[in-house]
């Protein structure tokens, strides 16, 4: 999930695995155009539905109402902790509880990417990755 900054610039706010849903929420909530880019790193399948017909979806089954709400529940977790570790970790910490978290991603995803999401430069990344294979 890349945000689009107004100069241009990418940034990335998250990623998805497998099986899970992807929006940009301020998007969907306010029905406002997305300032967001979604971009698949490897083949990917998707279903796409609207709002009015996920909520139709919700009101024919609890269940899948329920789904949504965990699903956004997760979503706003994610954030939330990737926020928290961007105002109270060093660049070197929030790479490796990613790396201990997420390590099919941090394999997958291109360094550009990775330094992105992490707050940082890919050079900066660069050198944490060198220091760590010295260590």
């Amino acid at each position: 999930h890349i945000y689009l900054k107004e100069n241009g610039e990418e940034v990335t706010c998250d990623f998805t695995e497998p099986n899970m849903f992807l929006t940009d929420y301020h998007s969907f909530i306010h029905q406002t155009p997305s300032q967001s880019i979604f971009e698949a790193i490897q083949p990917a399948k998707y279903l796409y539905t609207s709002r009015q017909e996920l909520f139709r979806l919700y009101q024919y089954s609890s269940n899948m109402e329920k789904l949504g709400r965990m699903e956004a529940e997760g979503i706003a977790l994610r954030i939330s902790r990737m926020a928290q570790s961007l105002l109270g970790l060093k660049a070197e910490e929030r790479y490796l509880y990613l790396l201990e978290n997420r390590p099919a991603l941090v394999r997958q995803v291109a360094q550009k990417h990775l330094a992105s999401y992490l707050g940082i430069q890919p050079e900066s990344l660069s050198r944490i990755r060198r220091k760590l294979r010295s260590n």
